[in-house]
């Protein structure tokens, strides 16, 4: 979709993942996109908090790409903030439509060590 996140449509993109809770600290959501492995990588840095039954309200704090010994704080191009809608959870698996209208699935995996595989 034309409105959803840059990160999503970007071309190249190998894998996205989010550390939520106790990996990226009390509230925290870290969101990683991994262009090339072990090469170039995307941390969005940030905080989220429920509003409500099947909403999470998102704030980006900071952006950092890193290359291999390097990491380079990036300006946010807007004010950070957004939510996501919840349109299916379990244990698993997670549904969820962003606020430009992007669809995401998140599938459970186990925790990874560190923001890049080196």
């Amino acid at each position: 979709e034309e409105d959803a996140n840059p990160l999503a449509r970007l071309s190249g993109v190998l894998s996205q993942y989010q550390e939520v809770g106790a990996a990226a600290g009390p509230g925290g959501l870290d969101n990683v996109v991994i262009f090339v492995p072990l090469l170039l990588s995307l941390r969005a840095k940030g905080r989220c908090r429920v509003a409500g039954d099947e909403r999470c309200v998102v704030n980006i704090d900071s952006i950092v790409v890193e290359i291999p010994g390097k990491e380079f704080n990036v300006d946010i191009p807007n004010d950070g903030s957004g939510f996501v809608d919840y349109l299916y959870l379990d244990e698993d698996l997670r549904i969820v439509k962003g606020n430009r209208g992007g669809y995401y699935v998140g599938v459970k995996e186990a925790p990874r060590k560190g923001f890049l595989p080196w």
